[in-house]
């Protein structure tokens, strides 16, 4: 029994430690902007603050394969 309390904890120490390691920056920028179907409706958007560009936060960050997928979600504006 104390052979695996020994081994169980070393085994949590290794995991913290790699959870630990930085990782990799590859990507970073300061606003999201996204793809509208034209100019016309991107303005629109921007003068009446239902796109702002620089609320964009991303919440969720996944990998599958070789795609990364990040959700940006719509947050409620907060004058409705």
């Amino acid at each position: 029994m104390r052979q695996f309390v020994t081994v169980l904890a070393l085994a949590g120490l290794c995991a913290m430690a790699g959870a630990v390691s930085k990782l990799q920056e590859r990507y970073n920028w300061k606003q999201l902007d996204f793809v509208f179907p034209n100019q016309r409706l991107k303005q629109q958007a921007l003068a009446s603050g239902d796109y702002v560009p620089t609320n964009g936060l991303p919440v969720g960050i996944e990998r599958w394969e070789n795609k990364l997928f990040v959700s940006v979600p719509r947050w409620k504006d907060d004058k409705t």
